[in-house]
């Protein structure tokens, strides 16, 4: 058994854990790898309007967890992508009348 600094003793089993800079670097590295190769919300709204689907704001945050769509709407046809969008009515959860629009992917821009 050793005598640590502040006179516990200490084995194995309960010997304080080491992690080098280098194993904390590797780690922060595959985690960063990690978070670089996931879908973000925006390009998982991108390729359901590329496989055709229509969306509308409140599908695209419950599917895609998108809660930027009007942003990402507004960005997409200032780089040249085309949508039509059609006004679509219904109730509202206070089952009052209401209204919204859908989109759904003409053409992609560059």
């Amino acid at each position: 058994m050793e005598k640590l600094n502040d006179g516990i003793n200490a084995t194995k089993e309960n010997a304080p854990a080491v992690v080098s800079e280098q194993a904390r670097a590797k780690d922060t590295d595959a985690n960063s790898t990690r978070k670089r190769s996931a879908f973000t919300a925006d390009e998982a709204v991108i390729q359901a309007f590329k496989r055709g689907e229509w969306l509308t704001d409140w599908e695209a945050h419950q599917k895609h967890g998108c809660t930027r769509f009007r942003t990402l709407m507004s960005e997409l046809r200032q780089r040249g992508w085309l949508f039509y969008d059609e006004w679509v009515e219904g109730e509202n959860r206070y089952k009052n009348p209401a209204r919204w629009k859908r989109y759904k992917l003409l053409k992609a821009g560059a």
